[in-house]
């Protein structure tokens, strides 16, 4: 875990590295303190955003990042430190500018934590599928997902597709594929996911464990809402007939169980 004095240096650094003027206003400047900060939740605060008496100005708080990535290497906590400057930041921005996306963002995540926690159901109506480019599983899983809803009377749920990153067309043995599944994935382009299709999601669903992980790593505030596809990790399959037919029958597999489970937490 990086010492205080390393996570200041780093944040002096990234805030050097801005333009000046995204910090105008910030009157009181950004100060890392050693606090550990926990609210009512029981969420860590690892920063805020003040506009009071005092001006408007940015903490951030040591002690909450060594609680919670105390096991985490010194690479990974400073690529968190900065990605909290800057949400931080975004919220002065938006401030000055009268807006409250980002803020409606934080309590969304909010509201998907207090629900996992309380263990409520979670009511679907909306799936992201995400695999490494959108050109195979992600787009086939998609597809397939949203003929077996139909066939189970489930009209409402939608389904899309994106990759972690961009991909070049969607494979023919995908295509081929699919269709044995009364999936056409026929005219599907390949994207590149973004923020605002996983705003738009309900749930997130990745082909492996690894791609949820860098998911939720690039996207922390969607987290909650990022899950691995069945049991195990669903793997690309190589350019072979044979070893599509193998991907798409566990794909099947565990849309079948994605599906009962749904469709049990909406009755």
């Amino acid at each position: 875990m990086l010492t205080f004095e390393q996570a200041a240096e780093i944040l002096d650094e990234a805030a050097d590295a801005l333009p000046e003027e995204l910090l105008e206003g910030l009157t009181g400047g950004i100060s890392l303190l050693p606090d550990k900060i926990v609210d009512e939740e029981g969420f860590y605060i690892m920063g805020r955003y003040f506009r009071d008496g005092l001006g408007r100005y940015i903490e951030l708080y040591y002690g909450s990042f060594e609680s919670l990535y105390r096991n985490r290497d010194d690479e990974w906590v400073k690529e968190r430190l900065i990605h909290t400057l800057h949400h931080e930041l975004t919220h002065h921005i938006e401030g000055r500018a009268g807006e409250t996306a980002l803020e409606r963002e934080d309590e969304a995540f909010r509201e998907d934590y207090m629900a996992a926690q309380r263990g409520d159901p979670v009511y679907v109506d909306s799936i992201l599928f995400v695999d490494e480019d959108d050109c195979s599983l992600a787009p086939m899983a998609a597809a397939m997902m949203t003929a077996k809803a139909v066939a189970a009377g489930d009209k409402k749920l939608r389904c899309s597709s994106a990759g972690l990153k961009d991909g070049p067309e969607v494979s023919a043995l995908a295509v081929r594929t699919a269709k044995g599944y009364d999936a056409d994935i026929s005219d599907h382009i390949p994207r590149t996911v973004e923020k605002r299709m996983l705003s738009g999601a309900d749930a997130v669903i990745c082909m492996t464990e690894e791609q949820g992980d860098r998911l939720a790593d690039r996207f922390p505030h969607y987290d909650m809402r990022i899950f691995a596809l069945g049991d195990k990790d669903i793997e690309r399959p190589a350019p072979d007939p044979e070893d599509y037919k193998r991907a798409a029958g566990e794909l099947s597999e565990a849309l079948d169980g994605l599906l009962a489970e749904l469709m049990e937490d909406k009755k």
